[in-house]
């Protein structure tokens, strides 16, 4: 049997790249380890997208809402992705099965809490990283 994590974050790549798909967008998946899980192909141009997928919120006991902690830097070296290869950051909450896509901008972490993976709001990230790729 699979890792969890392996198959959480394997479901967060194929949610991710259904959503394209179903958006218009040419989706390819590199088939040796990189920087980026999915390429998404947005009017001739390439895009990398780096996925980060959660199941279980972080109960901290000095917050009142529950939030996901994504981490988006590489887990070896720490260091941001590079925004030449990875372009856009898709965060998964894979209870919801919601997305909230994000430029890289170099940030090392995000924090969202639960309230924030909607419908609504995963459509209006996804048009605001449009936005700010192109």
């Amino acid at each position: 049997m699979a890792h969890y994590k392996k198959q959480y974050g394997i479901s967060g790549e194929m949610l991710t790249a259904t959503y394209f798909l179903l958006k218009g967008f040419n989706v390819f998946q590199p088939f040796a380890t990189s920087s980026r899980d999915l390429l998404v192909e947005i009017e001739g141009n390439y895009y990398g997208v780096q996925v980060k997928s959660g199941m279980n919120p972080w109960k901290d006991p000095t917050r009142k809402k529950e939030r996901y902690k994504f981490n988006l830097k590489h887990s070896s070296t720490l260091d941001p992705y590079d925004q030449n290869i990875v372009h856009i950051f898709a965060c998964v909450d894979l209870r919801t099965k919601f997305i909230l896509f994000e430029e890289n901008r170099g940030q090392k972490a995000k924090a969202v809490t639960v309230d924030r993976f909607t419908m609504d709001n995963q459509e209006e990230s996804f048009d605001e990283m449009l936005k700010k790729i192109k």
